[in-house]
């Protein structure tokens, strides 16, 4: 499940249901933000469901673990409910949520300028040229995201390093638990994070060739 569809998964789940969308509503804070569907189309509708994801990211696990619990819920529910708490127990999720949430609303921000009627070609360059070097600064600058994300979640394991453990446990005199750490992590920056922003620079400049 890709970290959109997981997302449109939440909304679909909670939704379902006025029960379960109450118990969601009264875990969230008063001022807090409730989920939102995920558009495919819209900059705007996807950086609107990553706030309310960010937000609110432990109140719905909270409430995702309540239901869990709940004898209310019958046994296919629950089935789904805890493959979306086990997505929400890896660090990757944490990750791309705060990931997403920084490039989305960016890109937001300039998708809404850019239809000013009133903007100029230059103006509008300078926007792309402007969001084309936040895209740069967020992908060299990881560990920014990592302690954004740390916030969210208390799971700062890797996929790798969790299959890892798993598989096989480490001897005693072993130190190989740091380099699986720093092989996820390369993976994670060279397989996720490289690809998401280099495809949106790459976009961007298609975008630029108009002005």
């Amino acid at each position: 499940v890709n970290f959109f569809s997981f997302c449109q998964n939440l909304f679909t789940f909670f939704s379902a249901s006025t029960r379960r969308w109450n118990v969601l509503k009264n875990i969230l804070p008063k001022d807090g933000v409730t989920l939102k569907k995920v558009c495919d189309t819209r900059w705007s509708a996807r950086a609107d469901a990553i706030l309310a994801l960010k937000k609110g990211y432990k109140e719905i696990q909270q409430a995702l673990m309540k239901m869990y619990q709940s004898e209310d819920e019958k046994p296919v529910a629950r089935t789904e409910i805890k493959g979306l708490i086990k997505h929400f127990e890896k660090y990757e999720t944490a990750l791309l949520t705060t990931l997403w949430y920084k490039i989305l609303v960016r890109l937001n921000y300039t998708s809404k300028a850019l239809q000013d009627p009133k903007i100029n070609l230059l103006n509008g360059e300078n926007l792309l040229k402007s969001l084309k070097q936040f895209i740069i600064d967020v992908r060299d600058n990881f560990i920014q995201i990592e302690d954004e994300a740390k916030v969210l979640t208390d799971s700062c394991v890797f996929n790798d390093e969790r299959v890892r453990q798993k598989t096989r446990k480490l001897q005693s005199d072993e130190t190989s638990t740091n380099e699986v750490f720093l092989r996820g992590r390369k993976k994670f920056i060279t397989q996720t994070v490289y690809v998401i922003c280099d495809n949106i620079i790459s976009e961007l400049d298609r975008r630029s060739q108009v002005y």
